[in-house]
């Protein structure tokens, strides 16, 4: 496939500063996508409008980054009216990532790429941020055929029919639950490979752009912390935002929080050490725990680098990412639901 049949390279326009991102990113040069980088990568609707793409990109290129460790390229825009194109695309640039450890970033307004990645993923597992679950989809048929892992996280309530929850698949973690422990969140991002950020997950005071306009959801700054912890898992090598319209008569202030959010996933990327206990034991601290409510032993793995816990448990050593927190209370011989649903024992 040849990418720049597909995808428009966009022009960086302005003075930037030497530290802000409109300096930094580099404007994709039709060559091999080079190893350990980040990559952004705008999507146009079927009617091939990228109206605030443009706008996102200016305010994204104004701000200051944070870390020099990792390259950005700024990919353009896929302009196709042809859904079957942009899957294609899509499908191969997430293959690409997979070769050379980078992190792709994709803006669009529809949920209309998860098939395309679960079509050509390795990897099976999936974390959306949203309001609700998906439901009547083609994705949500497929989640169900491959037998995936899937997490929610932002879900209100009273949008949830508790059927589709039955045996705890899939896992959701309800908007009262991330007000009550934001960072109790970050090890969800530690179980997938993929991540989708669904605008509309934010309230309408703090997102008023949202083509689902909603009083209640996450406030601004909670995205964007949740952004941070996506860039900065050592799993995660794609995340989708989506939610937003193409309207450029609606709030500009919506379109910064999309740019701050990006920021968020940069910083993180820039931040991360992609280090794991199955691969590179020497990085972590190992500690044997005994708890009575599991027969088998425990072991927690602590990261050198950055405080990071991992879970190793059962017959077949499966390992899940934790908190300190969670440590903690497997030392006072205690267990929460959280960690009793991630060890698929709740």
């Amino acid at each position: 496939m040849q990418l720049h049949e597909f995808i428009k390279p966009v022009v960086a326009s302005g003075n930037y500063k030497k530290n802000q991102l409109g300096s930094r990113i580099k404007q994709w040069n039709r060559k091999a996508l080079p190893e350990n980088a980040i990559v952004i990568l705008g999507v146009s609707n079927y009617k091939g409008q990228t109206n605030n793409l443009d706008v996102i990109r200016s305010e994204l290129y104004t701000l200051f980054a944070n870390g020099k460790n990792r390259e950005i390229i700024d990919l353009g825009n896929i302009i196709s009216l042809n859904e079957q194109d942009q899957s294609d695309v899509i499908a191969f640039l997430l293959n690409e990532n997979q070769k050379t450890n980078s992190l792709l970033i994709i803006l669009t307004e529809e949920q209309q790429y998860l098939s395309s990645y679960y079509r050509h993923s390795i990897s099976k597992d999936l974390l959306i941020i949203s309001e609700k679950l998906i439901t009547n989809s083609k994705e949500e048929q497929l989640l169900k055929k491959k037998n995936s892992n899937l997490y929610y996280l932002g879900v209100q309530s009273y949008y949830l029919d508790p059927e589709l929850c039955k045996k705890g698949r899939p896992v959701v973690c309800r908007l009262g639950q991330i007000r009550d422990g934001l960072y109790d969140t970050e090890p969800y991002f530690r179980m997938v490979t993929a991540a989708e950020i669904d605008l509309n997950a934010v309230r309408f005071s703090d997102f008023p752009q949202s083509k689902n306009p909603n009083p209640n959801g996450l406030y601004a700054e909670e995205l964007c912390q949740l952004a941070w912890f996506a860039g900065n898992s050592e799993t995660l090598n794609c995340v989708v935002l989506n939610g937003y319209t193409h309207v450029l008569s609606a709030s500009e202030t919506s379109l910064s929080l999309v740019a701050q959010a990006i920021w968020h996933i940069l910083s993180g990327a820039e931040s991360r050490q992609d280090y794991l206990p199955t691969k590179n034991p020497e990085k972590f601290k190992e500690i044997h725990l005994e708890n009575t409510k599991i027969p088998e032993q425990i072991i927690v793995y602590k990261s050198k680098l950055n405080g990071k816990h991992w879970l190793k448990f059962g017959k077949d050593d499966k390992i899940i990412p934790c908190t300190s927190k969670d440590m903690d209370e497997l030392l006072q011989n205690n267990i929460n639901d959280r960690i009793w649903s991630l060890m698929g024992l709740l």
